[in-house]
């Protein structure tokens, strides 16, 4: 309790305190003592370490979300061509198997 009271006075944490809830206690009483100028800076850091890790985030889920769909896309063709060269070994005729898949001569 004496070191919890008396936080800002502390230099060293005593070996009893060097668990994670008491570091974290610590960085709080840290930032308390800061000056208007000080508060004012670390505020700012946050910010802009927010700011980047949500740039970071959003660039990953639009790049996630864009090689899904290009996979899609992907995966369509190949069960197009799939398709037609099926279609193909029970002899359906080319124009037949162009109506049936979309393809035009030469995709498949």
């Amino acid at each position: 309790m004496y070191a919890i009271k008396n936080l800002s006075a502390l230099n060293d944490k005593p070996v009893a305190l060097k668990e994670q809830v008491f570091t974290r206690l610590f960085r709080i009483a840290e930032i308390a003592k800061f000056s208007e100028k000080e508060k004012f800076a670390y505020h700012g850091s946050l910010k802009k370490m927010w700011d980047y890790s949500a740039v970071l985030e959003k660039s990953y889920t639009d790049g996630h979300n864009d090689g899904k769909a290009e996979g899609k896309v992907e995966g369509k063709a190949e069960e197009r061509l799939s398709i037609a060269k099926n279609l193909k070994e029970i002899g359906i005729s080319p124009k037949d198997i162009f109506k049936a898949t979309g393809l035009k001569e030469g995709e498949y």
